[in-house]
């Protein structure tokens, strides 16, 4: 188990560095942060839960990397899931961090995703733009 979650932090790793390099996104953790935005970066790992039955959505195990963006109050977040036990990137998008009410905030095409973080645990949604919840995700910060 222990190998499977050092590969997984590799692979999520490398998979943001192609992506902040492809992107042209700023995906360094040199950025100088609070104490409470530096609980934030890290691996996440837990369970996204499809919401709409009957769709192309599934049930799926989370592996999320999140990053401080040198822009502030953003972090950027890979949200992947693992496939045959290894990391996959679905996508890499830029959050916005509200430090009082402790909420992670991301509208794309898609929809919005809506993160609440307590401790080392993180609740949130994706919600597609006609007001639907899609997914119910819950997570848990990866101390290795």
């Amino acid at each position: 188990m222990r190998n499977l979650v050092a590969v997984l932090s590799i692979l999520a790793l490398l998979t943001l560095k192609t992506a902040c390099s492809v992107s042209g996104r700023a995906c360094s953790n040199n950025t100088k942060i609070s104490q409470d935005e530096a609980q934030l970066v890290g691996r996440w790992i837990g369970d996204s839960i499809c919401q709409v039955k009957n769709s192309p959505c599934h049930d799926e195990k989370a592996v999320y990397q999140i990053f401080k963006s040198q822009q502030g109050g953003k972090f950027t977040i890979d949200l992947g899931k693992v496939v045959n036990g290894e990391a996959e990137s679905m996508v890499v998008l830029d959050f916005e961090y509200d430090v009082t009410a402790k909420t992670l905030a991301c509208t794309y095409d898609h929809g919005t995703w809506e993160f609440t973080v307590s401790g080392n645990q993180m609740v949130g949604t994706l919600t597609t733009p006609d007001k639907v919840v899609y997914r119910r995700v819950h997570l848990q910060k990866d101390e290795l």
